[in-house]
């Protein structure tokens, strides 16, 4: 049969009727409130003004909870205790409380699949690191790539599909979409040091352990 022959030859991947029977896939209704929060959180420009993040922050109790929790827990460093957001945007600065409600947002769109979440993560750590050790990208920019870089599996939808209904600049859409641009290449580059395939190129940036330590200690402090 062929399916005999395709094991004298040594193939591994096999599927079909014939192995097993198929079976029907859940379909995974989209969070429509957790998307327009980041819709909300991604049309904040770059380099908020704080009253601009704490008119976000103050619509969700429980994102504010979430972000004192953060801003006293062990990925900042912090040498004392907040109690207000004010106080903690201030410690934190307004660009990392938008990055820090991304996080957030991605955890309620991957309920379920904490592996993908934590990759997400990651690389949009890295971005960051990356962008910033190069100077050749906006740090925050890169930041929002890798978090929406894997926001089409988590929603299980093209990410075309899904950047048309979030408003992403062109230079985001692009970097994306297609890998152009300078943050594109922070991108590319992020993504090939994840799969340990940079080559020399990557070999000089310490950031990926760094970054592996920071998604850690982040990810403690997402569940509410």
């Amino acid at each position: 049969s062929q399916a005999d022959a395709c094991v004298r030859r040594r193939v591994e991947l096999l599927q079909g009727f014939f192995f097993e029977r198929p079976r029907e896939t859940e379909i995974k209704p989209v969070p429509i409130a957790s998307i327009d929060r980041l819709r909300a959180v991604i049309a904040l420009r770059r380099s908020p003004e704080f009253e601009e993040v704490e008119e976000v922050v103050a619509e969700d109790p429980g994102l504010t909870v979430r972000l004192l929790r953060f801003a006293n827990s062990a990925a900042v460093g912090a040498r004392r205790r907040f109690s207000s957001v004010r106080e903690a945007m201030v410690l934190l600065g307004s660009e990392r409380v938008r990055q820090f409600m991304l996080l957030v947002l991605l955890s309620e769109l991957g309920e379920g699949r904490p592996a993908l979440v934590a990759a997400s993560v990651l690389r949009a750590r890295l971005c960051e690191a990356l962008a910033r050790r190069l100077g050749t990208a906006d740090p925050d920019t890169a930041f929002t790539a890798g978090i929406l870089s894997t926001v089409d599996a988590l929603l299980d939808q093209r990410l075309f599909d899904v950047l048309k209904t979030l408003p992403v600049t062109e230079e985001l859409r692009w970097a994306l979409l297609g890998r152009s641009g300078p943050v594109g290449a922070i991108l590319d580059m992020a993504i090939r040091l994840e799969r340990n395939r940079a080559g020399e190129s990557g070999a000089r940036f310490t950031e990926l352990g760094e970054a592996v330590a920071w998604t850690d200690r982040a990810l403690a402090d997402l569940p509410v």
